[in-house]
């Protein structure tokens, strides 16, 4: 079984496999964003000052995006289902 796999593109569900090798459903990607946000945010803000995100709106948009991942992470999971979809 791979470390995480995507059961409902179309709401982003997913699942894994705890340390304790229960099962676990994670709707909405909630606990991936949840595991990764921080890494994702300290990775944007290198970016966003090694680029001039203030003069720079495509950097700075994606920076906004990144950012507010705990509130809306919907690009976070279409992006993920992308990327699923690639390695097909």
């Amino acid at each position: 079984m791979p470390i995480y796999s995507i059961t409902d593109k179309s709401r982003g569900n997913g699942k894994y496999r705890s340390s304790n090798s229960e099962i676990v459903i994670d709707n909405g990607m909630q606990g991936l964003t949840k595991k990764l946000h921080p890494s994702i945010k300290n990775k944007a803000i290198n970016i966003a000052i090694n680029e001039d995100a203030m003069n720079n709106p495509s950097v700075y948009n994606g920076y906004q995006e990144v950012f507010n991942m705990d509130d809306d992470n919907s690009v976070f999971r279409q992006e993920m289902v992308r990327l699923s979809d690639d390695l097909k």
